[in-house]
């Protein structure tokens, strides 16, 4: 059975151990969170990947300082019928 979760997209905030500061979009919620540091335990890196534009990116841990996952505000677009 496949999980289904509902479509949010949040903004990551890397700060690199040389003080470089730089975000990223994801389509993930926060929950997201836990995951990505348990991958970064296992394979060293953390990946971020966003499914709407098929882009991915993967940081190197040693690389990081910190990072947080903020959840964005999704805006869906109504047409207006005649009725």
């Amino acid at each position: 059975m496949v999980k289904k979760y509902p479509k949010s997209v949040s903004k990551v905030t890397i700060t690199f151990m040389d003080g470089e500061v730089r975000e990223f979009m994801m389509t993930a919620g926060v929950s997201i969170s836990k995951y990505l540091c348990s991958e970064a335990a296992t394979t060293g890196f953390v990946s971020l990947q966003d499914y709407d534009t098929k882009q991915s990116i993967n940081v190197p841990v040693v690389n990081i300082r910190d990072f947080t996952v903020k959840e964005q505000q999704l805006y869906i677009d109504h047409e207006e019928t005649d009725g």
